[in-house]
C-alpha cells in the first residue's frame, strides 16, 4: 500500500469519535468481547502515522534474534498455511526453548479474535514455567 494513502486512513481514522471506531469494531469485529473494541477504538485514535507505519524494515531477522533469546517463548500467530506456516515454523525452531502455535480462524489480533484458544495454549504453558 502506498505510504501517504495509508498515512491518510490513519489520520481520518483519528478524527473519528470514540463511538464512531467502536460502532466499526463492532462490526467488523463481531466475535470480539464488546470491551475490546473499546479498548481498541481508543488506541486507534492515539496512533500517530509516523509511529503506525513504524520502522519493521529496521529491525534484524528473527532467524538471527531467535537464537539469541535463552527464556521459555511461546509464540501465539494467526492461523497460517502453505509455505507461510513452514516459514513461521522453521523460524520459530531456532529458539532455544520456545515453540509456535497457530491458532486456527485468527487473524492479527489472535488473543481477540480466538480469546478461548490461545487461554486453553497459554495456561498450560505458563503452568508449565
Amino acid at each position: 500500500m502506498d505510504r501517504e494513502k495509508r498515512k491518510m486512513e490513519i489520520l481520518a481514522r483519528n478524527n473519528q469519535s470514540q463511538e464512531q471506531l467502536v460502532t466499526q469494531c463492532r462490526k467488523d469485529s463481531p466475535n470480539w468481547e464488546p470491551s475490546e473494541c473499546d479498548y481498541w477504538a481508543a488506541s486507534k485514535r492515539s496512533h500517530h502515522p509516523n509511529t503506525a507505519l513504524g520502522t519493521a524494515g529496521n529491525r534484524p531477522p528473527m532467524s538471527e534474534v531467535f537464537p539469541q533469546i535463552t527464556a521459555p517463548t511461546l509464540i501465539l500467530k494467526a492461523d497460517a498455511q502453505g509455505d507461510l506456516r513452514k516459514e513461521n515454523e522453521q523460524t520459530a525452531s531456532l529458539l532455544k526453548r520456545g515453540r509456535i502455535v497457530h491458532i486456527e480462524g485468527a487473524g492479527h489480533s489472535v488473543r481477540r479474535d480466538r480469546k478461548q484458544r490461545l487461554l486453553e495454549v497459554l495456561k498450560p504453558f505458563l503452568a508449565g514455567l
